[in-house]
């Protein structure tokens, strides 16, 4: 697997994590919407996020989001959960591995067939990748897996098994320390893990 593949799977991966112990629900996850910075990559774009809860300004039916990213549930106006993020991080990783939109391109409204009704084209991400890329990708969304434990398993691929000491954030720097090219300054290599850019 390239270092800064993993280093972006692991990033984005603790990303939602934070969004989701936060109470947030981001439901616009897409490589638009994550800046490569020298520390890591950072998602930016909460325009649309709408709070775990439930609190949020749209309603049942109505489709928020963008087409090739978002999860079935979304693309059909069922409402969204945690999960859809999760999704995303799955079709934004199978991006960066293939330069592939994982569901093909087009007229939004043939996307968002395919994103409810086929399966992605998951050719050419690695191997070692797959697994977690396809689990978050499952049409139903109680059956991806969890942000955090997305996150372990992620990390455990990067680190060859090995599941680090600490929390999110401490797993996902040591892995960034081992895998993103751009070493970051001095002054900003410290409090690296939280990758929401604020």
């Amino acid at each position: 697997i390239g270092d800064q593949l993993v280093g972006l799977a692991v990033g984005l991966a603790e990303a939602v994590v934070a969004m989701h112990a936060s109470g947030v629900t981001h439901r616009d996850l897409k490589p638009t919407n994550v800046l490569m910075a020298a520390s890591g990559p950072k998602v930016v774009d909460f325009g649309i996020s709408h709070a775990a809860d439930g609190t949020t300004v749209t309603q049942t039916g109505v489709v928020v989001g963008s087409p090739s990213w978002m999860a079935p549930e979304q693309a059909q106006g069922r409402g969204t959960t945690p999960a859809v993020d999760v999704f995303s991080w799955g079709a934004t990783v199978a991006f960066a591995a293939t330069g592939r939109f994982p569901f093909g391109e087009g007229r939004p409204d043939a996307v968002i067939y395919r994103v409810v009704h086929e399966e992605p084209d998951l050719s050419g991400v690695d191997p070692k990748l797959l697994p977690m890329v396809a689990a978050a990708l499952r049409k139903d969304p109680s059956a991806r897996p969890a942000a955090d434990k997305l996150l372990v398993d992620v990390v455990k691929t990067a680190m060859a098994g090995e599941v680090p000491r600490g929390g999110p954030v401490a797993m996902t720097t040591l892995v960034l320390d081992r895998t993103w090219a751009q070493e970051p300054p001095a002054t900003t290599k410290r409090g690296r893990g939280r990758l929401i850019a604020g």
